[in-house]
This record gives C-alpha cells, sequence and structure tokens, in this order.
C-alpha cells in the first residue's frame, strides 16, 4: 500500500543520502567527521554499543507502554510508575559504574554489561498477563544495571577515539548513535511486535466484519477497542476477543524482547572480539 511505499522510499533517500555524505567526507580535505576514526576499534565498538544499548532501550519502553496499559490494564501514569525500577536502577549505578570500570577494567566492564542487558531482556521475553510485579520490576532492574553499567565506558570510549581538538565530533558521534539506535530499536522492534501479533491475532478476527477485523490488526490498542465494541452486543465474544488480542500481544512481545536481547548479546561478543584490551583513562564523563 502507499504506507509502504512511504517507508520504502524514505529508507532509499536515507541510503543516497548517507552515501553522498560518506563520499563527500572521503573527498573534501576538512571533513566535518573524519571516516578514518571508524579504524580505531575503541571508537568504533563504543558507537556500535552506544546505538545497539539505546536500540534495546527504546524499543523496551515501546513494548512495556503497551504491555502495561494494554495486557495488564495499567493507567497511563500506573503504567509509567511501574518501569521506575528502571530509572531507579539507572540513577544508582551510572554514577558508581566509573568506580566499578577503575577496579576492573574497562574492557571487563564494556563486557559484561551488554551480556547482563541480554539476561535482564530474555527474562523480560517471558512475561506473561499474570507476571508478578515483584518479578517484572527484577527483570527491569536487571537490565538498566546492564545498560548503566556501559554508558559512560563507551562514551568515554567515543570521546577517547578522537583528538582533544575534535572533542565537538565526539560529543556529536555520541548523541548520533542514541538517536540513531533509538529510532532504528522503534522502527525495528516495533515492526516484529507488530507482524507477530498480527499473525497470531488473525484467527480471533475471523468472526468479525471486514471492517472490524482490518482495524482490529492494526494494533493492539485499535484492537481492544472493538474488542470493547463487541462485548457491548455479546460480553460473552467480547471477552474472549478482548482475551485473544492480549494474548496475541504478548506473544509479539516475547518476541521483540528476543530480538533486542539477541541485539545486547551480540554487541557484548562483538566488543570481547573486538575492543582493545589496553585501558583508558577515565574522562568523568557520565552516559547520561
Amino acid at each position: 500500500g502507499w504506507g509502504s511505499g512511504i517507508v520504502l522510499g524514505g529508507f532509499a533517500v536515507a541510503i543516497v543520502a548517507l552515501g553522498g555524505f560518506v563520499a563527500w567526507e572521503h573527498s573534501t580535505a576538512e571533513p566535518m567527521l573524519d571516516l578514518n576514526f571508524f579504524r580505531n576499534p575503541r571508537f568504533s565498538m563504543s558507537a556500535f554499543g552506544i546505538t545497539v544499548m539505546f536500540l534495546a532501550m527504546f524499543s523496551t519502553f515501546f513494548v512495556l507502554t503497551q504491555y502495561l496499559q494494554y495486557v495488564r490494564g495499567y493507567s497511563p501514569l500506573r503504567a509509567g510508575v511501574s518501569t521506575l525500577p528502571f530509572a531507579l536502577t539507572m540513577v544508582v549505578v551510572s554514577p558508581r559504574a566509573a568506580t566499578l570500570t577503575q577496579r576492573v577494567g574497562v574492557r571487563r566492564i564494556v563486557i559484561v554489561g551488554p551480556f547482563m542487558a541480554a539476561i535482564g531482556l530474555f527474562a523480560m521475553s517471558t512475561l506473561t498477563a499474570s507476571t508478578h510485579y515483584v518479578v517484572f520490576a527484577l527483570m527491569l532492574c536487571i537490565t538498566a544495571a546492564g545498560m548503566a553499567m556501559v554508558m559512560p565506558a563507551f562514551t568515554a570510549g567515543v570521546f577517547a577515539g578522537v583528538p582533544p581538538q575534535k572533542a565537538g565530533v565526539g560529543s556529536a558521534v555520541n548523541d548520533t548513535t542514541r538517536e540513531l539506535g533509538g529510532a532504528v530499536g522503534i522502527a525495528v522492534i516495533g515492526s516484529v511486535v507488530t507482524a507477530v501479533y498480527r499473525s497470531k491475532v488473525d484467527s480471533a478476527l475471523a468472526s468479525l466484519s471486514p471492517d472490524l477485523a482490518e482495524q482490529a490488526r492494526r494494533n493492539v490498542g485499535r484492537a481492544i477497542q472493538v474488542a470493547e465494541q463487541v462485548g457491548e452486543q455479546d460480553p460473552g465474544a467480547g471477552a474472549k476477543l478482548l482475551g485473544d488480542v492480549r494474548d496475541a500481544f504478548v506473544v509479539g512481545g516475547q518476541t521483540g524482547f528476543r530480538v533486542a536481547a539477541v541485539a545486547a548479546l551480540l554487541v557484548g561478543v562483538a566488543i570481547a572480539w573486538k575492543y582493545p584490551v589496553g585501558e583508558i583513562e577515565h574522562t568523568g564523563m557520565s552516559g547520561h
């Protein structure tokens, strides 16, 4: 449809623009971003790590926001409060990450952190409509601790990979990787969740009119509204449809968390393989 055409067109424009940027930066005498910086494994691996950690973080909240409101039935306020363990863990762990890094070494931290985040994300892939909140909060804390542990080290790695006079470039790369990771995470994981949700919910929509079925396939929020409409006429059918819709989204969310977990796991593997053994001096910079 036209929506897919717009997405593909935007993707093509982005690829052309990126290619043009790379070509220009290679040819100009004074590039804005010297692409040779990416030959430094500390710089490139740190930028890669930030990108994927933010991919996992943003996609996690994208899925959790819908899970808490549409599956658990929480209000927007209660859903927001329910995710506070993630934020609190970040606040507690991140300022202490520099001290921990000095004790055990940068390389160990940037390997362990992504693996810990992956463990938390794999745990969240087991979430169901009846998962106890304490278990859910523990999953959030593990994921947040892994991410908070590595953000300062990755940020320091980006800045250490550029000359002091290019600190502004390092800051721009640091910010861009975060924005890129967040945008790609929502796009990719959101597409995965939607695709799985639609494949699972189709059988439950067979008894609906084509118009209502199409509306319910779009997203879980609209599907719940359709279920409520059906329930006004037939409470039993509405309750069953509501349960089927929530179950379908849970399966989609579980798949999305697994994809995010694999991405975090790959960061840990890539860092273990390519990140240099030598240490970098602590810069005092925070990842937040």
